[in-house]
C-alpha cells in the first residue's frame, strides 16, 4: 500500500499523485505482477476509496478497486 501511504503523507508540492501511482506499479512489477493503469472514466471510483482510507483507516476498499483493474 505504498500508494495510500506515500499519498497520505503527501511530501511533494506537486506530483504526488503520479508518484504514488509510480511507486504502486514498481512494487507490481517487483512482485511480478503487470503495470496497472487507472482509466480516467474510474477517476472517481479510484478517488473516493482512496479518501476514505484516508480519514477512516481503512485500505480495503482501495485494495479491493485497485484488485479489480489489475489486469489478469
Amino acid at each position: 500500500m505504498g500508494h495510500f501511504f506515500l499519498g497520505y503523507i503527501h511530501p511533494f508540492p506537486d506530483g504526488n499523485g503520479r508518484t504514488s501511482r509510480f511507486l504502486m506499479n514498481f512494487m507490481f512489477l517487483l512482485g511480478g505482477y503487470h503495470w496497472t493503469i487507472i482509466p480516467v472514466t474510474q477517476r472517481t471510483k479510484y478517488l473516493d476509496p482512496l479518501e476514505s482510507a484516508s480519514i477512516d483507516s481503512n485500505v480495503a476498499p482501495f485494495a479491493e478497486f485497485i484488485k479489480g483493474i489489475m489486469p489478469a
